[in-house]
């Protein structure tokens, strides 16, 4: 029956059914046959084809898959990357803060030791002008 829609193309009265005892026998012509053999070949051709694309498309997943893990290990660097940036961004924050500090202190130390050497001045001079009205009658 299979054959028979196959073969549907045919014109005439081929394929012809025919009953050859207890067997049944289809009857073509031989172009039809020709026909029948290209379309097979066809087939075949189709198949290897289908099973080249396969293997070829099975190919490109892997790549696809591959360049999708390294892409993935790339965004965790630069993730990685954008972290240590701001966590070195923070230690010179800190260390800047620390060392205005440290400058901070440094200069008011200066700046007490120029008035407890002024303060000092002052008194021996001042020490000094009592110390000369007393001598004085």
């Amino acid at each position: 029956m299979t054959l028979m829609h196959q073969l549907a193309f045919c014109q005439g009265t081929y394929p012809k059914k025919e009953i050859r005892g207890k067997d049944t026998v289809v009857v073509i012509l031989k172009s039809q046959s020709d026909k029948i053999n290209e379309d097979y070949t066809y087939l075949d051709q189709c198949e290897e084809l289908l099973a080249t694309k396969d293997s070829t498309i099975e190919s490109y997943q892997k790549l696809n898959t591959e360049n999708e893990a390294i892409l993935k290990e790339r965004q965790t660097r630069l993730d990685n990357n954008d972290k240590i940036e701001k966590d070195k961004d923070g230690i010179i924050k800190k260390k800047d803060s620390e060392i205005s500090k440290k400058d901070n202190q440094i200069f008011f130390q200066k700046l007490q030791k120029k008035f407890f050497m002024v303060a000092t001045a002052v008194s021996v001079v001042i020490n000094g002008l009592f110390y000369v009205k007393t001598l004085t009658p």
